[in-house]
């Protein structure tokens, strides 16, 4: 456990094992292995690795969301990471309930090796989306792209844009020349940007936030361009604010900010703001690969269009037993805010803090039911089921 392990690092505690060692024939290990040990325990942890594996997430799903008999090899980008995770322990879990098998190829970054293990079903590349031979090695051995990687909080623009788009294009291209014949793209809210008034985001709305937007922008619209002259299938998703239905570390400072008092609401806290479930998410990339309705199609993926900030404070306070006591503050200062960001994104620096804050006051949501409509409308859980704090 990874307190105990900083414990042991950095308190004093001495117990003499002499008796057990003669008398049991305990086995003590070397003090470097002991070392290593440790902090491989908390490189897992700080990698989002610690977990890997157990698939509690998917423990309880009914089986019907399974049951879909899935036979072609999926090639999965982005792991490990939040969402890329999640669909581990989606796949490790249909695999244990199913007959047929998914098999997966992971594409997964060097600096990761020995910090997890996974079963048979899965089959490991070690390298990133700019090593071509690679690449081509993963995809020859698959059927099906689920391409999740992504950079987001990078402070420097240009590694932004290497990450989303020069290097995911050399993805697509090898898709292509493989024969791939679904690709499916995560992308982001924020290729469309965001509303100064409390309406809808419409799939078609062209507004990118920051060099994540226009990166994504950019490769959605290489993917489209390419797909369409070789005549091969894709669906893009379009996520929102991730969330876990158990809150992962991505949303743990969040939530606890505002179970200890911390709600912080821009002019009235009535913006739209719409998430998205991971989870949910997960179910979504492989319906479509059963449902053909999706091909060729975009979609935004989140929960309630109508949600707002206050009621995510609202529910995140209810699930807390913790009482929704807002501090309003007024909106001009995001209206700083977005300029400083501007101004030195003009210049190619992110800055990750000013991302997320600079859009507190806008409104940001797209109607989600038509990917439901198109996918017999099977969802796992709704926001207003996330799971308390702990």
């Amino acid at each position: 456990n990874l307190m105990s392990n900083i414990n042991a690092l950095t308190k004093f505690s001495y117990i003499d094992s002499n008796k057990a060692i003669k008398e049991i024939n305990l086995k003590i290990a070397k003090k470097d292995k002991i070392i290593q040990n440790i902090i491989l325990s908390i490189q897992k942890y700080n990698n989002n690795l610690n977990l890997v594996g157990y698939g509690y997430y998917f423990n309880n799903i009914n089986k019907e969301f399974f049951n879909y008999n899935f036979y072609e090899k999926i090639f999965i980008t982005g792991f490990p990471g939040v969402l890329g995770n999640r669909f581990i322990e989606f796949i490790i879990n249909y695999n244990r309930i199913n007959k047929d098998k998914i098999n997966c190829n992971l594409l997964v970054e060097s600096k990761y090796k020995n910090q997890f293990s996974l079963p048979s079903n899965f089959k490991i590349y070690y390298g990133s989306l700019e090593n071509i031979t690679v690449l081509n090695n993963a995809l020859k051995d698959s059927e099906i792209v689920f391409h999740l990687a992504g950079s987001i909080y990078n402070k420097n623009n240009a590694v932004i844009y290497k990450s989303n788009y020069t290097d995911s294009k050399n993805l697509v291209d090898l898709s292509i020349k493989n024969g791939i014949s679904k690709f499916v793209l995560m992308s982001s809210d924020s290729v469309a940007g965001y509303r100064n008034n409390n309406k809808l985001m419409k799939i078609g709305q062209k507004k990118p936030t920051g060099a994540y937007g226009r990166s994504k922008l950019l490769i959605e619209q290489y993917l489209i361009k390419k797909y369409k002259i070789h005549k091969m299938n894709y669906t893009i998703l379009r996520g929102f604010w991730f969330f876990d239905i158990t809150f992962s570390k991505r949303n743990q400072k969040f939530v606890k900010n505002i179970i200890d008092g911390k709600q912080y609401l821009f002019g009235n806290g009535l913006n739209l703001r719409n998430v998205s479930l991971t989870e949910n998410v997960v179910i979504n990339f492989f319906k479509c690969i059963k449902y053909k309705k999706t091909n060729n199609n975009i979609y935004w993926i989140g929960e309630d269009s109508n949600l707002t900030f206050s009621d995510i404070y609202k529910q995140i306070c209810k699930v807390n037993n913790k009482k929704f006591t807002p501090i309003y503050l007024p909106k001009f200062i995001l209206f700083f805010l977005r300029i400083i960001y501007k101004l030195f994104d003009l210049i190619g620096i992110n800055i990750p803090i000013l991302f997320s804050l600079s859009k507190l006051d806008m409104s940001i949501s797209g109607d989600s039911s038509q990917i439901y409509k198109d996918t017999s409308n099977l969802k796992i859980s709704n926001f207003c089921e996330i799971g308390k704090y702990e």
